[in-house]
């Protein structure tokens, strides 16, 4: 459901893109496990529009959505502590 109750066609052209920003800027954690994917999520990420705060604060937890060249890893990083984990495993999901 997106935002003011309507629903999102997920088909439709940028219909996941459109999900994801209301999940990733006002979903709880139950939506958040619920409804990303990790896949889609990385792939959308660039298209997808979030307020900054909301973007750098996902992009800071999670290194493989920040753009490439903020994500070069160098045999001197450190390891990266965790990677993004929600993911629904039913077929046909977000």
């Amino acid at each position: 459901m997106a935002p003011g109750g309507s629903f999102v066609d997920l088909d439709e052209p940028g219909g996941t893109a459109l999900a994801y920003q209301a999940v990733l800027a006002e979903g709880t954690v139950e939506d958040l496990t619920s409804v990303l994917h990790r896949n889609r999520l990385t792939a959308g990420w660039p298209e997808i529009m979030l307020d900054r705060r909301v973007r750098e604060m996902w992009e800071s937890r999670f290194s493989e959505l920040r753009p490439a060249s903020a994500a070069l890893v160098t045999k001197d990083s450190p390891a990266p502590d965790r990677a993004v984990s929600v993911q629904r495993a039913s077929p046909g999901s977000l």
